[in-house]
């Protein structure tokens, strides 16, 4: 939801530099990136579930915080932490994906979250807009910031209570021998 907003917010309604706010933006990013190593690597060790949820609970803590910045170092350590969170969760998640459906389904459902990603993105933003469009001040921003931290929560929410809770290495068993390295046409050269 608040993706195209936030320059917009931290230049004009709380007056950082244009620069500054590209900063914080990147730093999430950059966060997250730097943060999806360690997370695969506690995913070799711990089910993906709980990471999900604890990454789902970070974003929402990141980017509640948002919503209260009035210099940018907060907003810094928010980008830190909800990039933190987003990283973590990103890679919980497609593990998490691979121990819920079968070999045969994961071309499927990595499309069809492809999909539900980008419409999330586009439906999200554009009643974002109508919402900023409509009273362009710091309530309104807040009140989208804080809205996008309960979406992270209520994720975190539904995972906790009707998602199951497998191992990777059980998912992976049963693709024991597939893949590109024992196809025919690879093996052969």
């Amino acid at each position: 939801m608040i993706l195209p907003f936030e320059i917009i917010y931290l230049h004009q309604i709380r007056g950082f530099a244009t620069a500054t706010a590209g900063l914080v933006l990147a730093t999430i990013l950059g966060t997250a990136t730097l943060v999806t190593p360690p997370s695969g690597t506690l995913l070799d060790h711990f089910r993906p579930k709980p990471i999900l949820i604890a990454g789902n609970l970070t974003s929402a803590l990141g980017y509640a915080g948002f919503a209260f910045v009035d210099r940018p170092w907060q907003a810094f350590a928010c980008a830190v932490v909800g990039g933190a969170g987003v990283g973590a969760a990103r890679t919980a998640n497609q593990t998490l994906l691979i121990t819920l459906v079968t070999p045969e389904q994961r071309t499927a459902s990595f499309a069809l979250g492809r999909v539900a990603s980008n419409l999330g993105l586009g439906s999200g933003a554009t009643v974002a807009g109508f919402i900023v469009a409509s009273a362009q001040h710091l309530r309104s921003f807040q009140t989208l910031y804080l809205f996008d931290a309960i979406t992270y929560a209520a994720l975190a929410l539904v995972v906790l209570a009707m998602v199951p809770n497998r191992r990777a290495a059980a998912a992976h068993a049963g693709a024991v021998g597939r893949g590109f390295r024992r196809s025919p046409a690879i093996a052969g050269s």
